[in-house]
């Protein structure tokens, strides 16, 4: 039986935490930017995205600021692509209301009610 010892002393069973099984995967070692990786993988369901990984966060804030040198800590997959896409419409969404103001302008000259 696997068990997670807590900074208090106890140890509790990890199958009171998660849902554990073996299953067959990939027998290699994972490689990026010439660096090895881990990937830890869990499916969200019954709540978003974002904050599923803020309370994964939080779970685990003691245990990303205790990280050895030489170690980090990412959250990426659809993860990534959210901060990503939030990331381009703090550019996208000024620059189409800019584009529908000059449309406007080029359409009917000033900005002048009649």
């Amino acid at each position: 039986m696997l068990c997670l010892s807590a900074p208090f002393g106890s140890a509790d069973p990890l199958s009171e935490l998660a849902n554990i099984h073996e299953a067959g995967g990939a027998s290699f070692i994972y490689r990026e930017n010439n660096s090895r990786y881990i990937g830890v993988q869990y499916s969200v369901e019954g709540r978003d995205l974002q904050s599923a990984v803020l309370a994964g966060q939080r779970s685990i804030a003691d245990i990303a600021k205790s990280l050895p040198p030489g170690y980090r800590l990412e959250w990426g997959g659809e993860y990534g692509e959210l901060l990503e896409a939030k990331h381009q419409m703090e550019y996208i969404g000024p620059l189409a209301v800019l584009i529908i103001f000059m449309i406007l302008f080029a359409l009917y000259g000033n900005f002048n009610s009649r």
